[in-house]
């Protein structure tokens, strides 16, 4: 797990973020890690004095520390609009839990990505703490359900998560991990009327299994004594096993069809989606259950909405460069920095690059306010990243050369771009320069000939016209953007 959170925070250089844990012992271990690999980062939990909590919040809002490793404890009451993404280490108890912490990302109105590690190790230490006294018990295990069947499912889960807190939504939100990479569904609408007819005529009065041993036409005596015999669904379903109407009446539920009355005996109830399918046709598209078994197989571990920001979109430098100015200005002021300017406005900045004070109020979050006492910094500085960027163009040349010569005399790229203090994506762009204009670089130190050959196929599908972010998506993100630069200037010079 460590690795992913790593290789995730990596691609992230800068971002703020929360990691959540179950354990105390999690907190302090995953920091140690992430110092020892470079990374600056705090841990929190209860068993901290209080003096070093307020301090660890207090660097973390002012940006000091951008990545706070803690249990649930930490968040609560903090006002920061800049956090980028949210970690679970653990499942968390409950859905409840999970979207509110998940809701401590993004509250600048960016994109904010969130990523959640699940194991069956998860739900047996929370079944161990629900003993026989437990107030509720009922509730808590069927909300520790609820949440399981959330990390395993195939549905979209913004769809899950809004239909739990009663809200349907018509279609898939095309970001979670599921929308990214949809299982194969089929026309489940006949199957889902059956059951949802089947709730209709026993009253909304019947639980999961007693919907499902109707359905299916089981013999049991209580089936019996309560008349469910009589309907006219019963045993319609009896060509489908119990394990798979399990897995049907779960789709049905994470869609927003159907909802547990937890106050009731966990019987379940139609919703207004629901009779959208009974009495106005509306189609209901449902998973192979075959497909919930290769998930199954494949892996425990859940990655949601990897969605990349606008902040990648444009250049990072300035992006970078504005928010030093913003902490600089905070620092002075003595305010969290996001009070100066959000995420959000430091990346309208960078996409729209003005250089006049009078332009600032047409970016949003920018009020005359801010821009009469900020706006001069902010606009000094983009103008003078502008003829920065100017100048960098005229001595490319030279910093072309300057890395060949270094990689001529046996450098490595990793310890080029340390040298040199670069990125090692821009070390092999400078390569692939060289390689264009004819210089003697020797390709196989640098790449692979399965990664040429891989590259080779992505070009003839994909093109390069649209730029490297087809090639790298159908290379499935397994080779980094610059081999793939390396791997275009390659097959255009032979």
């Amino acid at each position: 797990k460590y690795d992913k959170i790593k290789a995730f925070i990596k691609k992230r250089p800068n971002q703020s973020g929360i990691i959540y844990c179950l354990s105390r012992k999690s907190t302090e271990q995953i920091v140690a890690k992430l110092k020892a690999d470079g990374i600056n980062a705090a841990h929190y939990h209860a068993g901290v004095k209080r003096d070093e909590r307020s301090k660890v919040q207090e660097d973390f809002i002012k940006d000091d520390v951008p990545i706070i490793c803690a249990t649930i404890a930490f968040g609560m009451g903090i006002d920061k609009s800049n956090v980028r993404w949210v970690i679970h280490y653990n499942m968390p108890k409950h859905l409840e839990n999970y979207y509110q912490e998940i809701g401590r990302c993004g509250r600048d109105g960016t994109k904010a990505d969130t990523m959640m590690f699940y194991s069956l190790q998860d739900v047996m230490v929370y079944r161990s703490f629900i003993n026989d006294d437990h107030t509720n018990k009922e509730v808590e295990i069927a909300k520790l359900k609820r949440i399981q069947e959330y990390a395993e499912s195939l549905t979209c889960r913004r769809k899950i998560l809004l239909s739990y807190f009663g809200e349907h939504l018509a279609e898939d939100c095309g970001n979670c991990d599921v929308c990214k990479n949809p299982p194969e569904h089929f026309d489940g609408t006949i199957i889902a009327q059956k059951a949802l007819s089947a709730i209709h005529r026993m009253n909304e009065g019947v639980g999961v299994n007693m919907l499902i041993n109707v359905l299916r036409g089981a013999g049991r005596q209580d089936i019996f004594d309560l008349g469910h015999h009589e309907i006219k669904t019963y045993g319609v379903g009896k060509d489908i096993s119990f394990a798979n109407w399990q897995q049907y009446v779960l789709q049905l539920l994470n869609q927003g069809f159907i909802e547990i009355a937890y106050d009731e005996n966990h019987v379940l109830k139609l919703t207004t989606a629901s009779k959208a399918v009974l009495y106005n046709k509306k189609k209901v598209e449902l998973v192979k259950v075959s497909e919930i078994e290769k998930k199954k197989q494949k892996s425990e571990e859940i990655k949601q909405i990897k969605i990349i920001s606008k902040t990648e979109q444009f250049s990072d430098d300035l992006f970078e460069r504005l928010r030093a100015l913003r902490k600089e200005i905070a620092n002075k002021e003595n305010v969290p920095p996001y009070v100066v300017f959000s995420n959000a406005v430091l990346e309208d900045l960078c996409s729209e690059k003005p250089v006049t004070v009078d332009n600032l109020t047409n970016i949003s979050g920018i009020g005359e306010f801010k821009a009469k006492k900020y706006g001069q910094y902010f606009v000094n500085e983009i103008d003078k990243f502008i003829k920065e960027e100017d100048d960098a163009e005229k001595l490319k040349g030279n910093t072309f050369i300057i890395t060949y010569d270094m990689f001529k005399n046996g450098m490595n790229i990793e310890d080029i771009a340390k040298e040199r203090n670069l990125q090692t994506t821009t070390i092999f762009s400078h390569l692939a320069n060289s390689y264009s204009n004819g210089k003697d670089v020797d390709i196989d130190r640098l790449i692979t000939s399965d990664e040429l050959v891989q590259i080779e196929k992505a070009i003839k599908a994909k093109g390069k016209e649209e730029g490297l972010k087809p090639l790298y998506t159908f290379l499935d993100e397994k080779i980094d953007y610059g081999k793939i630069r390396l791997g275009i200037a390659y097959y255009e010079r032979e």
